[in-house]
C-alpha cells in the first residue's frame, strides 16, 4: 500500500509499510521550479526548502551542503516545526546541516538519498516521534557513513535500505545512474 503526493511537479510515491524495496520518488534538482508549496526558502548555497501544509511534507532540494543551524533555528522549524510530519531530501544534497530538524516533534518519516554523506550534530534532536528512516543506498554504506544512526535518529526509528528511486518515470537501482541520463 502506498500514498502518493505531488510536490515540485514530481509525483512522490511513499511506502506506508516498512518494506525497504517499495519505489520512492524524490524531486530532482534539475526539474522546473513550479512549486506547490505553501512556504519556501534557501537552506544552502545551492539548496532550497519547500513546505506543503496540506501534507505536512518538507522537501529539501538542490545540490551541495545544507547550512548548519546550531546557533539559530531554521525558518521551516520556526514557522512549521510542529506541522512537519515528513522530510524528503532530494538526490544532490550532500549534507544535512546541524540542528536542521531539531524539535520537529511530529516528524515521523525521513527519506535520505545516497548523495548525503554527512549529518550535522543534533540534526534530529527532539524528533521523538520519528518512526521511519528510508535510505536509498545499501545498509552497509549507511552504517559506514553513520555508525551512530540510533543516536542520530533516535532509538525508536526503523531503518529501511536499498529503496528503489524513480525520477522522471525511470527507475534506478542507484541514483548515480540517473545523473548520466539526458
Amino acid at each position: 500500500s502506498t500514498t502518493t503526493t505531488t510536490n515540485k511537479s514530481t509525483t512522490t510515491t511513499k511506502p506506508t509499510s516498512t518494506t525497504a524495496t517499495t519505489p520512492t520518488t524524490v524531486p530532482s534538482s534539475t526539474e522546473s521550479t513550479t512549486v506547490l508549496a505553501t512556504s519556501s526558502g534557501k537552506c544552502g548555497d545551492n539548496a532550497e526548502w519547500f513546505f506543503d501544509e496540506t501534507t505536512g511534507t518538507l522537501i529539501i532540494s538542490g545540490s551541495g551542503d545544507m547550512w548548519d543551524y546550531s546557533a539559530v533555528e531554521p525558518e521551516w522549524v520556526t514557522k512549521h516545526g510542529i506541522y512537519i510530519k515528513e522530510v524528503t531530501i532530494s538526490y544532490g544534497i550532500t549534507s544535512i546541516g546541524a540542528g536542521s530538524f531539531k524539535n520537529c516533534l511530529n516528524l515521523e518519516t525521513v527519506y535520505i538519498p545516497s548523495s548525503v554523506v554527512k549529518i550535522g550534530a543534533g540534526a534530529f534532536d527532539g524528533c521523538y516521534n520519528l518512526k521511519n528512516v528510508y535510505y536509498e543506498g545499501a545498509e552497509e554504506d549507511f552504517r559506514n557513513l553513520f555508525p551512530q544512526a540510533e543516536s542520530i535518529f533516535g532509538s525508536t526509528a526503523n531503518f529501511n535500505f536499498d529503496s528503489s528511486i524513480v525520477v522522471d518515470g525511470n527507475q534506478y537501482e542507484d541514483m548515480t545512474d540517473a545523473e548520466n541520463e539526458p
